[in-house]
């Protein structure tokens, strides 16, 4: 479960913890490279604990076939083409971060009470 200091009767009825294990770059055996984000994750509901990783990963396509170029524009190029990637891959992994949580307080909703 979620790791959280002694409450007492005070426990919060929804936590969650979110761990960045990886916003990097990756180069590929072929000079190519692709983007990846990976997210741990702790989401607790009234007492239900879900946890692990998502992992996004996206290929930097206008990466491809432009290792050979050394010009300015080139590595402008690069760099734009790494930037969104990353932002890209962050994005969809905390949506489906936020698509998790939803699952998580419906299903409480759902069975108020477990025993």
């Amino acid at each position: 479960g979620v790791a959280l200091p002694p409450y007492g009767a005070g426990a919060p009825t929804y936590a969650v913890r979110f761990t960045i294990l990886s916003f990097s770059l990756l180069e590929k055996e072929n000079s190519t490279y692709r983007a990846e984000f990976a997210l741990g994750y702790d989401i607790s509901v009234k007492g239900d604990s879900h946890s692990g990783v998502i992992i996004k990963h996206e290929n930097i396509s206008s990466l491809e076939n432009k290792t050979t170029k050394t010009s300015k524009n080139g590595n402008q190029d690069f760099q734009e083409s790494a930037i969104q990637s990353l932002q890209h891959v962050s994005t969809q992994a905390m949506q489906e971060a936020i698509s998790l949580i939803k699952k998580a307080i419906e299903a409480q909703s759902v069975s108020p009470l477990k025993k």
